[in-house]
């Protein structure tokens, strides 16, 4: 793979990622762990500058080379563990065949498995760029242990694959939590861009938080950058420069992603939740949630919902 190009297109999937580079990758669910090896193509690989709309985990057991996460590069090198979260611009380059696993996921996906608030307890979602860690060998070996056992889950035919898969993936981001409080490994932000976005996300949680608690809160460009006391433009450039995604697609995938973990995660009538998501009619509610699912509410609680 030689590319040297910048994508501009925010990548919603890995194997869409992959098809844009010329692999190919199976995906059917918003989830996906691989195995490093042979994963990028023959060595030396050198990848576009690209974002993703997900979550990236890697677990490296061997590796020669390094990546950049927006305006930061760290070495890989064996026995390394990072993430990258959506929005962020990365890229890599590879002088040998790395051995290890990455999982993708969406917000979405976790949504499915989690009710409660996963900003709230994992902050770290949240943040702009945490640096390559080194983790001791005892704490690197219980991590891959974590990752070969949803590894083992994702190839096997379990009728409950996903859900075992779900719980894991809770594990594993508590066990980063612990990594990242234990050992202290900040959070690097590089220049005020990237504190406004840090923010703008705190700030949108927030009020998600009051949402999903059934009190009102405005959600439109113009209140959140008023919170920051910076301009609407400003703060409309920056997110977009920053990330890839406008504040209004942040929006609608977040109170995408709180509808369809209301609608599986409690027996709430659909009509309350049109409420509670700040829609002044049901059937609004039920249009905006078909455009960006494909399914209507009911639908959606009837083939997804735990509770019936």
């Amino acid at each position: 793979m030689e590319n040297n190009g910048s994508h501009k297109e925010v990548f919603q999937t890995l194997a869409a990622f992959f098809k844009s580079i010329g692999l190919s990758l199976k995906q059917d669910e918003e989830f996906t762990i691989n195995q490093l090896k042979g994963l990028h193509g023959k060595p030396p690989i050198q990848s576009p500058s690209f974002r993703t709309n997900y979550f990236a985990f890697f677990l490296i057991e061997g590796a020669d080379g390094n990546c950049r996460i927006d305006h930061l590069q760290f070495e890989l090198k064996p026995k390394s563990f990072y993430f990258t979260l959506p929005g962020h611009l990365k890229s890599f380059k590879l002088r040998k065949d790395s051995r290890g696993y990455m999982i993708t996921f969406s917000e979405k996906f976790l949504r499915q498995f989690h009710a409660g608030d996963l900003y709230k307890e994992f902050p770290f979602l949240l943040a702009e760029t945490v640096p390559v860690m080194h983790p001791p060998q005892k704490v690197f070996e219980d991590l891959r242990n974590l990752f070969n056992s949803i590894y083992q889950e994702y190839i096997g035919d379990s009728r409950y694959k996903y859900s075992i898969i779900g719980n894991l993936l809770f594990a594993l981001l508590l066990k980063v939590k612990e990594l990242l409080s234990k050992y202290q490994h900040k959070v690097s932000l590089e220049n005020r861009a990237g504190e406004i976005v840090r923010l703008f996300k705190q700030i949108l949680n927030k009020r998600f938080q009051l949402i999903s608690s059934g009190k009102n809160s405005i959600l439109t460009v113009k209140s959140l950058a008023n919170e920051l006391n910076i301009s609407q433009d400003h703060l409309s450039k920056t997110v977009k420069n920053e990330t890839g995604k406008p504040v209004s697609v942040w929006i609608d995938e977040r109170l995408t992603a709180e509808a369809q973990s209301l609608l599986t995660q409690t027996d709430l009538p659909i009509n309350d939740i049109a409420y509670r998501l700040t829609f002044k009619e049901p059937t609004n509610f039920t249009k905006y949630f078909k455009k960006f699912t494909g399914e209507t509410p009911r639908n959606y609680r009837s083939k997804f919902g735990a509770v019936k």
